[in-house]
């Protein structure tokens, strides 16, 4: 029996935590491999994860734009990626799959402090070691706070060769 004018039972959600474990100092006006490096982790990957299933993810690079589409230099595996994929691909994110921190410019020349990671994933499988290896960079707008995950990188890890990961 429903009462007239009686209101629906609603879960209240309790706002998500704020992703940043500390403040980067503000990054350098030119960037380079001398000065692009931040010491540690800046975002707190579960909190991250979290954020992304609740607010999504905006790509705000053009070389990741092309990637999802299975274009450009560094193109993902086809077919075409979307929002989603990428969204999964961070959720299946672990702690040894941290690779650095540091400084990107977007394409639109804004310098955002990032969180690098590369994981074996498949669209189909999620985490499975025999994937091909996935590299993810993202951050958080200073200015906006923790509404978008802000994608600066995703290419095939591969492009980097032998060459060891930063950390």
């Amino acid at each position: 029996m429903v009462t007239k004018g009686a209101e629906p039972n609603r879960a209240k959600l309790s706002p998500l935590p704020p992703p940043r474990l500390r403040w980067s100092p503000p990054g350098p006006l030119v960037l380079d491999e001398s000065n692009r490096f931040v010491p540690g982790c800046i975002y707190e990957l579960s909190v991250v994860q979290q954020l992304v299933l609740v607010n999504g993810l905006e790509v705000v690079n053009d070389a990741a734009s092309e990637a999802m589409l299975c274009a450009g230099e560094r193109p993902l595996p086809s077919p075409v990626w979307r929002q989603r994929d990428v969204v999964a691909l961070i959720c299946e994110l672990q702690a040894d799959d941290y690779i650095n921190s540091q400084w990107c410019l977007t394409s639109s020349k804004a310098r955002i402090d990032c969180d690098a990671y590369a994981i074996a994933f498949s669209r189909q499988r999620g985490r499975w070691a025999g994937a091909e290896k996935i590299y993810v960079k993202f951050g958080f707008s200073p200015v906006t706070g923790p509404s978008k995950a802000l994608i600066c990188s995703l290419h095939l890890a591969e492009r980097y060769g032998r060459r060891k990961w930063r950390k």
